[in-house]
């Protein structure tokens, strides 16, 4: 795929935003609980239509 020379680049300004939560609850020396959760916002400021918003966890 070939893009046209102009669409090659934004001059869009944007804000990445992330934060990571992590939690160790240790039931014994052998057993714990983990659960991690990830929030991801990219906010474009010209345009909401390449505004994007993840959210991730894990329970182990």
């Amino acid at each position: 795929i070939e893009l046209d020379q102009a669409g090659q680049q934004t001059e869009d300004q944007f804000s990445n935003t992330t934060i990571n939560l992590k939690y160790n609850y240790p039931f014994t020396r052998d057993r714990s609980l983990d659960v991690n959760v990830g929030l991801i916002h990219l906010d474009n400021f010209d345009t909401d239509q390449f505004d994007i918003d993840s959210l991730r966890g894990e329970v182990a």
